[in-house]
C-alpha cells in the first residue's frame, strides 16, 4: 500500500514482543468475565492456555502479520478490534453456554444486578487509563498517530457513555453510573480498530453507534438463554464488530493527509515515523 496507514514497527523485536504479550494476556481475561461467580480456577487456566494458543494467536497473525490473509485483503485493525474484542466476546458467549447458568439465575433467588457501583467505576477508570496504552501504544512511537489515537479513544468513550445513559434514561427514567461505565467501555472497544486511522469527529460516530448497538446487544443473552455475567458478548463482540465496520479504508488515512498536506514533514519530524513512505516522499519533494 505504501502509505503511513500501514503499521510501522520501529521498536526492538523484544520490546514489541512484550507489548504483544499484553494483548495475548488481556484477551482471554476478557472472555473469562462471562464465567463470573461460578467458574472453577483449574479448568479456567486450562481453557485460557488452549484458547489463547489455538484461537487468539492465529487470529492475531491473520490480522497484524503483513502476510496474514486479513492483512492481505486490506483489512485495517489498528489495536485489536477483531483479535482482542470480537474473539474474546465470542469466546465468552461459548464459555458461558458450556458452563451453564448460575444457581437461581432468572429467579428471585439470585439478584444478579451489579452490587458494588464503586468497584465498577474504579475498574472502568483503570480500563480507560489502560486503553491509552493499548491504542496509543499501537503506534509504536511518540508520533502524531499515537496522539490522535489517544484523542479519539477518550472522545469515543465519553460519547459512548453518554449515549448509553440516554438510552437507559428513556426506558427507566433515571441516570445510572453502571450504564455510563458500560457505555464508556463500549466506546473504547469500538474505537480500537480505527483509533490510528480516523479523525477526531469520527470518534463521535463510533461512540454513538457503539452505545446504541451494545445497549441493545445486552438483550441477546436473554434471547439465547445464556448467563453472560458481565455482558462480555454485548460490549466486546458487538462493539468490536461495530468498530470494524466503521473503520473505513481510504487511499490515505486522516493522519497521512494531515502529515502530507497540511504541515511539512521536514519541519515536523514527530508527526510520522521516519520510515514512512509518505514522509519520505514529502521529504524528497515528490508531493
Amino acid at each position: 500500500m505504501h502509505v503511513l496507514a500501514q503499521p510501522v514497527v520501529a521498536a526492538p523485536e523484544l520490546t514489541f514482543c512484550v507489548f504483544q504479550l499484553m494483548f495475548a494476556a488481556i484477551t482471554p481475561a476478557l472472555a473469562i468475565g462471562a464465567a463470573a461467580e461460578r467458574g472453577r480456577m483449574l479448568p479456567c487456566v486450562v481453557f485460557i492456555f488452549v484458547w489463547a494458543t489455538l484461537v487468539y494467536d492465529p487470529i492475531a497473525c491473520w490480522t497484524w502479520n503483513p502476510n496474514g490473509w486479513v492483512a492481505q485483503m486490506g483489512g485495517l485493525d489498528f489495536a485489536g478490534g477483531t483479535p482482542v474484542h470480537i474473539s474474546s466476546g465470542s469466546a465468552a458467549l461459548a464459555y458461558a453456554l458450556m458452563l451453564g447458568k448460575r444457581r437461581g439465575h432468572g429467579t428471585q433467588e439470585l439478584n444478579y444486578r451489579p452490587h458494588n457501583v464503586t468497584h465498577v467505576v474504579i475498574g472502568t477508570c483503570f480500563l480507560w487509563f489502560g486503553w491509552f496504552g493499548f491504542n496509543g501504544g499501537s503506534a509504536v512511537g511518540a508520533n502524531l498517530r499515537a496522539t490522535m489515537a489517544c484523542v479519539v479513544t477518550n472522545l469515543a468513550a465519553s460519547v459512548g457513555g453518554f449515549t448509553w445513559v440516554m438510552l437507559d434514561y428513556r426506558i427507566e427514567g433515571k441516570w445510572s453510573a453502571i450504564g455510563w461505565c458500560s457505555g464508556a467501555v463500549a466506546g473504547l472497544v469500538a474505537i480500537t480498530p480505527g483509533s490510528g486511522f480516523v479523525p477526531a469527529w469520527a470518534a463521535v460516530v463510533f461512540g454513538v453507534c457503539a452505545g446504541i448497538a451494545c445497549n441493545y446487544g445486552t438483550k441477546v443473552k436473554f434471547l439465547l438463554g445464556i448467563d453472560d455475567s458481565l455482558d462480555i458478548f454485548a460490549v466486546h463482540a458487538i462493539g468490536g464488530a461495530v468498530g470494524d465496520l466503521l473503520t473505513y479504508k481510504p487511499h490515505l488515512s486522516f493522519i497521512d493527509y494531515l502529515a502530507a498536506y497540511l504541515l511539512p514533514i521536514t519541519s515536523r519530524p514527530w508527526m510520522a515515523s521516519p520510515k514512512s513512505p509518505v514522509a519520505g516522499s514529502i521529504t524528497i519533494g515528490s508531493r
